[in-house]
């Protein structure tokens, strides 16, 4: 009598027997679901292009839009970062914001948050990095890392404008001039009289130090003992007034000094730090 067919089943159902006989003798075990990891965020220093959307990680020597100041991982707890601290701590809080009466205007930075791509998150999970990037938005080259003085940041950080209504430009293209510093101060009104109405103006003698002063900031931002590079570029002082009507007598000025091109030229890149070299005219 063969056999050989009674075996099989009986192998048959021992294997069936040894894979369903956990699940009759505890019902209740089930797979456990875990959460699959998600990519870690992108290094703080990290220089970012962003394309459709979705930013991608490039050398800083290459264009790009923002850096990265901060970061927090997809499964990291607690309150988030403020970017605005976290940009200043980037950048390093640099040593040479004034120079004698002036602020200097060359720092114009803007900060937001970023959130992973789509392709890079689940539902609401996905990680999130603070960046800084310049006030126009504009890409650019280089970085602002632990700058040693704000004369170090790269052009499209500046303050630039162009054409004769002052259009904000970025300094990394065309404009005919760019902004180099602020000041102000409240004197008396020369004429002793109503703080309401402080015309004439400045007394002569406030004005031309202002505009000695302006000439001075012009050449040691642009490193150059002729900041108008022979007569090239323009340096004007422009003075707001305000009258002070808490305190009769006196009024306020604003002052801002920048340089322009004398003909209208455009210029392409930033002068700060151009020193004796070919300016940079389109």
């Amino acid at each position: 009598m063969d056999r050989r067919p009674t075996g099989v089943v009986v192998l048959i159902v021992a294997i069936v027997a040894a894979l369903i006989g956990p699940r009759i003798l505890q019902p209740g075990l089930a797979g456990q679901p875990f959460a699959a990891p998600l990519p870690e965020p992108p290094q703080v220093g990290a220089c970012l292009a962003v394309e459709s959307m979705a930013p991608t990680v490039v050398s800083c020597a290459e264009p790009h839009d923002l850096e990265v100041t901060a970061r927090q991982g997809a499964d990291v707890r607690g309150p988030r970062e403020d970017c605005d601290e976290a940009a200043w701590a980037y950048i390093g809080r640099p040593s040479v914001t004034t120079v004698g009466i002036w602020s200097l205007e060359l720092l114009d930075t803007d900060t937001a948050r970023i959130d992973a791509p789509d392709g890079q998150r689940a539902g609401v999970r996905g990680w999130s990095v603070c960046v800084i990037r310049p006030a126009s938005r504009t890409r650019y080259l280089g970085s602002v890392r632990s700058l040693p003085t704000v004369l170090a940041r790269p052009a499209a950080y500046g303050s630039c404008a162009q054409g004769t209504a002052g259009v904000p430009t970025p300094c990394n293209t065309g404009h005919t001039s760019e902004y180099l510093g602020r000041t102000g101060d409240s004197i008396s009104d020369p004429n002793g009289g109503d703080s309401l109405n402080p015309e004439p103006g400045l007394p002569n003698g406030v004005r031309d130090n202002l505009s000695e002063q302006c000439t001075s900031l012009a050449g040691q931002l642009t490193g150059n003992p002729d900041p108008t590079y022979a007569g090239r570029l323009r340096v004007d002082l422009n003075i707001e007034i305000y009258a002070d009507p808490m305190a009769p007598g006196s009024f306020t000025y604003a002052a801002s000094c920048s340089l322009s091109t004398a003909d209208g030229a455009m210029l392409t890149d930033s002068v700060v730090g151009l020193g004796n070299a070919a300016l940079p005219v389109a």
